[in-house]
């Protein structure tokens, strides 16, 4: 039966990602009613901004902005009308358009917005098949690029697809000679589907070795790197993860946050990967509480630790609560009972 199952969803899948019906289906759903979450906007050092662009149920776009040449760019548009929108809203000239893998819900609106938008130029993989591209990131030679002013790093993350990247917007300036309130002279990584808050994309096409890798080299970067993920899944992932580390108390302290986030419909992005080590399972397979919910053994055993990840990915696939198992969760963690 497994077998049978496993099949049909290949199927499935190959039908939903390489067919004009997975792309109808998607686009059937827009524009949404209204932004699934309100949003803020980071302001970063030497006058870059980054602001969220919310679209179908749950999915991020980003507008990154250099405020002193008034140039953009936007990640994983896949929502023509909503972030072509806001483009022309903020009155910016967008130059370039970067896509972390092929699926319909980050590059729907690209064509469209290739069109309304001619001097933008497309960054994306050959190896996970962007059409329409400018620039294939996944050539050795284009693994650092300027665009808007702004310099960015291609790191391929394959296994949520074989040819996901993930792009790291370098800081224009050097941490020590920034003084101001309300500036970050970090670094931002613009995850798409490879690293959630709290979580890692489903291994649609890669193996678990290929997204513990791609994850390994996430977790190497800076601390203080801000995550910009490419879904809204912050609550439903830290719960996930308090089910198995419940003695964690910065996941705890997450946990809230993230609901009351929620709450007040505002998104629970960024993060940080300092963040994410602490409290993101799939960057913590090497530690006992997530072994023990898994056939993995020895967190110690180097040899393990591809399969204790697919586990936990499993784990996670299959996944649910409730409204009323989250409600009591937080309530307990919150000491007391309350309005829902």
């Amino acid at each position: 039966m497994s077998t049978i199952y496993s099949f049909l969803h290949h199927i499935g899948y190959w039908i939903y990602t390489r067919t004009p019906i997975g792309r109808w289906e998607f686009e059937s759903k827009l524009p949404a009613p209204e932004p699934h979450r309100k949003v803020s906007t980071t302001n970063l050092a030497g006058g870059v901004t980054v602001e969220p662009i919310p679209y179908a149920r749950d999915n991020y776009c980003y507008l990154i902005t250099n405020t002193i040449i008034n140039e953009a760019v936007v990640v994983d548009p896949g929502d023509f009308v909503t972030v072509s929108s806001v483009v022309k809203e903020r009155d910016v000239k967008l130059v370039g358009i970067l896509a972390t893998h092929r699926h319909f819900d980050h590059t729907a609106g690209v064509s469209a917005m290739l069109r309304t938008f001619p001097k933008a130029k497309l960054y994306g993989s050959a190896k996970d098949n962007i059409p329409q591209r400018s620039y294939d990131v996944a050539s050795p030679d284009l693994k650092q690029f300027d665009v808007a002013g702004l310099t960015f790093e291609v790191i391929e993350t394959p296994g949520h697809t074989v040819g996901h990247v993930v792009f790291k917007l370098l800081s224009c300036v050097d941490e020590t000679e920034v003084m101001f309130d309300n500036i970050n002279p970090q670094e931002c990584l613009f995850s798409g589907d490879a690293l959630f808050v709290a979580g890692c994309g489903r291994l649609f096409e890669g193996t678990p070795k290929m997204m513990s890798e791609s994850l390994e080299k996430l977790s190497s970067l800076k601390e203080s790197t801000l995550l910009f993920p490419g879904h809204e899944y912050g609550l439903t992932n830290l719960l996930f993860t308090y089910k198995l580390d419940r003695d964690n108390a910065e996941l705890k302290s997450r946990l809230k946050l993230a609901y009351d986030a929620q709450k007040n419909g505002e998104a629970f992005v960024p993060s940080t990967i300092r963040d994410e080590k602490l409290t993101n399972p799939f960057l913590r397979t090497h530690l006992q509480p997530f072994c023990n919910y898994t056939n993995g053994g020895n967190p110690a055993d180097a040899h393990r630790k591809h399969k204790v990840f697919g586990e936990l990915r499993s784990l996670k696939d299959s996944f649910s609560i409730t409204n009323e198992e989250t409600y009591e969760i937080l309530s307990r963690l919150q000491g007391h009972q309350g309005d829902t």
